[in-house]
């Protein structure tokens, strides 16, 4: 009877078009297993190698691996290879974004794919697992939002070795379907936040109506304004250097980075009273600056002060505003005005040449956006 070797060479062309050799073993019930890297360019070398892989016992798995023993660890935040690798190379991820996709991991994509083996997936069950979320009535976002954690997690299958293919880059993308971000007029703004509208809009909350005058006058993110403490209020402008979350308390930004925003006079002037209020603590606080207010309470008070102004919920919820349509409202009135790097500075959306050109910060760099800020929050 003819010897059959539990292994097959071949070769493949990798990046740079180099030719290294891979190997095929068989499982237990004789299929052909994914192939791997011997990194040898020689079949001789290649034949060797797979020969000591043999003499160790490490040649034959004893069982093909299932998309469930592969995602055991998926989307952990302490135990995760792929996240302690991206926060081991300062890439941006965040812990509310690892827990978010564990979600969708656990609910939508190991019911589907759990039992199989990580091999075996194909394109057509990816396409039909899109379809039967979409059938079950789930939204295009979450639809979106499990689909892009599965081809992450096949992605680095594939640079593991695991996988030769990822059968989700197969796949079209299904559709996000994410309305415009609302956005306010410059006539709403003035309205909603000048210093008349402290009294008769927010009633004399001093505190919600800074929070919100913040978002507006320097581009801040909700969870940034909540981490603001004493210490960060500087002459002229505010340090942003952690962000607050509701899960995990005080967190570094989202990208990771801290960044100086000029601040108007009479945004000034309000945060002043706020820290003399607090002091070194949080300034956006109900218990004297122990804990920021929740984000919640805010929202709550930003939509009673859009009734008060004429804006009512049904109004809202078709232009699409929110809590961070303030925001999106400085981005926009900044855009064009003054150059894309420093917009990108002050509101922190990552970008390298950014990075290379403000790793200091003077605040007369930043005297195009102070400008355009007086012109809507000055003295």
């Amino acid at each position: 009877m003819r010897y059959k070797k539990p292994f097959t060479l071949y070769s493949r062309k990798i990046k740079g078009g180099k030719r290294v050799f891979y190997y095929r073993t068989y499982d237990e019930n004789g299929r052909r297993t994914f192939g791997k890297s011997t990194g040898e360019t020689n079949r001789a070398r290649a034949e060797q190698y797979v020969a000591d892989q043999i003499r160790k016992g490490e040649l034959i798995p004893k069982k093909e691996m299932t998309f469930a023993r592969y995602a055991e660890d998926w989307w952990v935040w302490d135990k995760c290879s792929y996240i302690r690798g991206k926060l081991a190379r300062n890439q941006n991820l965040t812990r509310s974004y690892a827990d978010h996709q564990r979600t969708f991991l656990k609910n939508h994509t190991l019911p589907a794919f759990g039992n199989k083996y990580l091999t075996r997936i194909t394109p057509h069950d990816i396409e039909n697992w899109i379809l039967g979320m979409k059938d079950s009535g789930l939204s295009d976002s979450s639809i979106y939002t499990a689909y892009s954690g599965l081809r992450v997690m096949l992605r680095e299958a594939v640079r593991r070795d695991l996988l030769y293919k990822n059968p989700a880059e197969r796949v079209h993308p299904p559709s996000r379907n994410t309305s415009e971000k609302g956005i306010f007029t410059t006539d709403e703004v003035k309205m909603l936040l000048s210093e008349e509208a402290l009294q008769i809009i927010w009633k004399d909350d001093i505190i919600h109506f800074t929070a919100n005058l913040v978002a507006a006058s320097c581009g801040c993110r909700v969870g940034e304004i909540q981490a603001l403490r004493g210490g960060d209020i500087k002459d002229g402008y505010i340090i942003v250097a952690h962000s607050w979350s509701r899960r995990y308390g005080l967190q570094d930004t989202k990208n990771h980075k801290t960044r100086y925003v000029p601040v108007p006079d009479r945004t000034a002037k309000h945060l002043g009273e706020l820290k003399k209020l607090m002091g070194e603590g949080f300034l956006f606080s109900i218990d004297g600056g122990k804990r920021p207010v929740n984000y919640t309470t805010i929202r709550e008070h930003f939509y009673n002060a859009l009734d008060a102004a004429g804006i009512p919920a049904d109004e809202r919820k078709k232009r699409n505003i929110s809590l961070h349509s303030l925001r999106h409202w400085f981005n926009s009135t900044m855009r064009g005005r003054v150059p894309e790097v420093k917009l990108r500075a002050v509101v922190g959306h990552s970008s390298e040449k950014m990075s290379s050109l403000y790793t200091h910060f003077v605040l007369d760099d930043f005297k195009e956006i102070a400008s355009i800020q007086g012109e809507y929050f000055g003295k």
